[in-house]
């Protein structure tokens, strides 16, 4: 039989191999002796540990590339299959998408989440519009801070469920109306206002107001929630912890919840 250079062997096209008859060059390293085997010999076995050296700053090095040319396939074909037990455990649709695997949500590329609350008594203008203040952050807030006291600011971009209460206090025996609403980068939002009547001190003079709306941001930009009284009576009022009995925790002035949802 007369040899041929690799060069001028003929090419298989692709997805073509037989794994019954078609026959693959396996080196053998132990005795350095090139042999052979069928594809169905080598299918299904393991690979074994790859490894590379990345060593040139300048240079952006690839793990692994697999590249493929879709000129007709189902919406449903997948770039990436990773089975146990003939059940997909990873798997990537052809479009990117994730459609079997399990990913943390505290492990989410941006994941943003932040809690603030303020323990001071806070007064308003009947005149000018005033930010609601804080000035306590929760311990786990990550991607959302607090600047200037009432810049509730965002460091990742993407659509936020945010979510405000408010414990209003009237020391008047005349009910008086508040309006809230918000801002982002300090113009206000159109059609966020909310208008509450604040009842009379001798009627129990107190109202907690909550308001949760989704908003998209972008990096860098905040929220301010802004407030306007009738009259100056009317307060949002820090309630301090009661010992008790009965004992029950602190109410805040005002509290501020939001995390990333998209």
């Amino acid at each position: 039989m007369a040899t041929k250079k690799i060069s001028a062997l003929t090419s298989i096209a692709q997805d073509s191999i037989d794994p019954a008859v078609d026959v693959l060059p396996i080196v053998d390293t132990g005795s350095t002796e090139t042999k052979k085997a069928t594809a169905a010999a080598v299918v299904g076995k393991s690979i074994g540990a790859l490894a590379a050296t990345w060593n040139d700053a300048l240079t952006t090095f690839k793990a692994r590339v697999f590249n493929v040319t879709d000129t007709a396939s189902d919406a449903g074909s997948l770039l990436d299959d990773l089975q146990v037990g003939g059940v997909s455990k990873w798997s990537v649709r052809k479009d990117g998408e994730l459609t079997a695997g399990i990913v943390p949500f505290g492990r989410l590329k941006n994941n943003s989440i932040g809690s603030f609350y303020s323990t001071a008594d806070q007064t308003g203008s009947v005149s000018t519009p005033t930010a609601l203040t804080f000035n306590n952050t929760a311990s786990w807030a990550s991607g959302i801070s607090i600047a200037s006291s009432s810049q509730i600011t965002f460091a990742n971009a993407g659509i936020y469920l945010c979510s405000a209460s408010i414990q209003f206090a009237n020391a008047n025996n005349t009910p008086y109306d508040i309006s809230i609403w918000y801002r982002i980068n300090g113009a206000d939002v159109a059609a966020t206002t909310s208008t509450v009547t604040i009842p009379q001190s001798s009627e129990g003079g107190r109202l907690v107001f909550e308001i949760t709306f989704i908003e998209q941001l972008t990096a860098g930009q905040y929220i301010q929630m802004m407030w306007l009284p009738e009259d100056v009576a009317v307060t949002a009022d820090y309630t301090a912890a009661v010992t008790g009995p009965p004992a029950y925790p602190s109410t805040p002035s005002v509290l501020f919840y939001a995390h990333r949802v998209a």
